[in-house]
């Protein structure tokens, strides 16, 4: 696959943007025309991309192939997997996402929001809301996306005139209330991502809009966090034995790693002092968080850290649990989800085997609302009590949400997402 994005620069604030909505209400479209209007894209690439689009009868999705390559994608003209693209302005640099519409593709969906700050949802104004739409921002919001912007999309179908962009407006800012968004707080913008207004630059043809183009607001959002003021977790990917020395490798969650700092080793609670910290070979006197560290301990010995265990303070000790209330989403069950349904629990590192004790209640998708039933089908959302064969270090979403968040696996294919409520 060709490289036909600049990539952006890492010494920029970073922020990561997942677009969804209903299946054709043009998110690849918005972000093919973004980078296109930014003058991101080889013109040899571009004329390749109209060829394709041509030979599929798909004229006007030139834009849209952009950001679906995929070989199915451009027969079947969804998008199935998720397509990550960056984008570097002045003063920001943008991982985008553009998250399937179409029902089949839930699972991807989720995992793109899941990894972003934000997301763009987009809705086409002839059409108005749909089920899609109302599920994925639901789904947003489920799994704790702060940040959305409205784009009242395909406002070239409908000459730029103001009253049908009022009419979906009114619709979505019920939406939003609902699902329990301030809608006050998230620009609604109208767009024609095929024909360019309000995309890269402000709309000529909707001079009656006085909000932001779409990438104004997408620089207005604010950065993720940096949870450097959280406890300081390390969970223990793996030890390599280098030059005779165990070397422990990790992903720093949040708090701050230093030289010299005094640690704690979980579940044994070893103490430990730490005697150098790397990035790849680059020896770093203080880490933070998100990075990737290989990690010397004074005094560690073969055996004694295991992957799974977990390094934090002694003042700020980390959670261990076999019980907790969590909120799931379901993809690719080929059986439902019950009392007694048995799965392994992926969290970061830790793996272990895991049942269902109880379905507390069924949650609607679209809504939030509670549902009849005690069983969860494919693509379907509830509370659930869960049950570990041995502790996990796990978080509530609302303290610590990157040591809360669980993959439900049946072998090694995932058939959910949850995260953690309540310990119990």
């Amino acid at each position: 696959m060709s490289q036909i994005y600049k990539i952006a620069s890492k010494t920029l604030p970073e922020k990561h943007i997942v677009c969804i909505g209903h299946l054709d209400h043009g998110k690849s479209t918005l972000l093919g025309r973004l980078f296109y209007d930014l003058g991101k894209i080889d013109k040899e690439v571009m004329k390749r991309v109209k060829k394709y689009a041509r030979a599929f009868g798909h004229d006007k999705f030139d834009f849209a192939y952009l950001m679906d390559q995929m070989k199915e994608e451009r027969a079947r003209g969804i998008t199935i997997d998720l397509g990550h693209k960056k984008l570097e302005t002045k003063d920001t640099s943008i991982t985008f996402g553009d998250a399937p519409g179409h029902h089949d593709f839930l699972r991807n969906m989720l995992v793109g929001a899941a990894e972003s700050d934000a997301a763009i949802l987009l809705v086409a104004v002839d059409e108005g809301i749909q089920r899609q739409t109302e599920e994925h921002l639901f789904l947003a919001k489920m799994i704790g996306l702060p940040q959305v912007i409205i784009a009242i999309n395909k406002m070239d179908l409908v000459d730029y005139q103001k009253a049908p962009f009022e009419k979906v407006k009114k619709q979505v800012t019920t939406l939003l209330k609902k699902v329990g968004y301030f809608p006050e707080e998230i620009p609604m913008i109208p767009t024609s991502a095929l024909k360019g207004e309000n995309i890269a630059k402000k709309s000529k043809k909707m001079k009656w809009f006085k909000g932001p183009f779409i990438l104004e607001a997408v620089e207005k959002l604010s950065s993720k966090k940096v949870p450097s003021d959280l406890p300081m977790r390390l969970p223990v990917q793996d030890i390599y034995m280098i030059d005779r020395k165990p070397v422990i490798i990790g992903r720093l969650l949040s708090g701050v790693l230093k030289e010299k700092d005094e640690v704690l080793v979980f579940p044994k609670k070893k103490r430990f002092e730490v005697e150098k910290l790397f990035i790849h070979n680059q020896p770093i006197k203080k880490a933070m968080p998100g990075d990737n560290l290989y990690l010397e301990l004074k005094g560690l010995k073969k055996g004694l850290v295991k992957r799974g265990d977990l390094i934090t303070f002694a003042k700020e000790p980390p959670v261990s649990a076999k019980k907790f209330k969590a909120q799931i989403i379901t993809f690719g069950l080929e059986k439902n989800l019950k009392k007694n349904f048995k799965f392994n629990l992926d969290l970061n590192v830790q793996e272990t085997p895991a049942v269902v004790q109880k379905v507390i209640r069924k949650i609607d998708t679209t809504s939030g609302a509670t549902v009849k039933g005690r069983e969860l089908g494919d693509n379907e959302a509830g509370e659930v009590i869960i049950t570990t064969k041995k502790p996990v270090f796990i978080e509530t979403q609302n303290s610590l949400p990157f040591l809360a968040n669980f993959r439900l696996k049946l072998k090694e294919k995932v058939v959910g997402l949850g995260f953690c409520l309540e310990i119990l």
